[in-house]
């Protein structure tokens, strides 16, 4: 009996850590039975020791329910196991992604025995894949050329601005280093401190005078700093990069213009 009851304590907390619960649908009494976690994950206030199925069902978002029906209707037609990705509106409003999933048991007669299954809570990982759409949406159509490398120089991605800019493709950029842009106009003494300071785990910030894949000459000014793993090691290197060609080409004329003028001045 001891075995038993550690054996049971350890699996409700590998169903904590989890986020895993497990249920047992009794088809004649139509009431869910659910373990520990299974409670939590729904919500209940108090721990009980079973809960309507109807009931069950009007905690499901209403946009999910046919979908949870549905999967319940296949596990009851004795097939293979049904899942389920579904919201549920828990008793304190608060709203969880669920993935759930639907077995049934069988006689051999093909008699209908018992309907279970099991509950995870998603939701921090929905939230996290929600988040990374729309950091990659921000990042595909940021308005700035975005270049990540590896530790040794490497292009691994670039965005579309990034090709629209240069002429490159993602395709011919990939695996070259960034020096396929040089145009010999910036020194190379700058590219050395660009390097000692990411190398150091700082971040640079300068300007860059490079070419276009058919030939063309435009200006850029870049900020370029490290990526650091969670152990704070340096994985990669990440570039932001604006195309200030028209700034450049105004600047210079304002120099031309003002260089007139003192001209004017001193023949005066």
């Amino acid at each position: 009996i001891r075995d038993l009851r550690a054996s049971e304590t350890e699996l409700a907390q590998a169903q904590q850590l989890a986020h895993i619960g497990h249920w047992e649908h009794d088809l004649e009494t139509n009431r869910m039975v659910g373990s520990e976690e299974t409670q939590r994950i729904i919500g209940l206030p108090e721990p009980t020791d079973g809960i309507d199925f109807v009931t069950f069902l009007e905690s499901v978002h209403p946009d999910d329910r046919r979908r949870v029906e549905e999967c319940a209707a296949q596990a009851l037609r004795g097939q293979e196991a049904a899942s389920v990705e579904y919201r549920l509106i828990r008793s304190d409003g608060s709203q969880r992604y669920i993935f759930g999933q639907w077995n049934a048991t069988l006689d051999a007669s093909g008699k209908l025995l018992r309907l279970f299954g099991t509950l995870q809570d998603i939701t921090e990982r929905r939230r996290a894949e929600e988040d990374l759409r729309t950091l990659s949406h921000a990042v595909e159509q940021s308005p700035v050329s975005i270049i990540i490398t590896d530790t040794t120089g490497k292009i691994e991605y670039v965005n579309p601005k990034f090709t629209q800019v240069s002429g490159y493709s993602r395709e011919e950029a990939a695996g070259h280093n960034p020096r396929l842009l040089k145009s010999d106009e910036t020194s190379p003494e700058e590219y050395r401190q660009l390097w000692t300071t990411i190398l150091q785990g700082g971040t640079w910030r300068g300007e860059f005078h490079n070419r276009k894949k058919d030939g063309t000459l435009y200006w850029e000014r870049a900020i370029i700093a490290p990526i650091r793993d969670a152990g704070g090691q340096i994985v990669q290197y990440l570039a932001v990069k604006q195309n200030i060609t028209e700034q450049k080409r105004l600047e210079d004329e304002l120099r031309l213009r003002e260089g007139y003028q003192r001209a004017v001045l001193d023949n005066f």
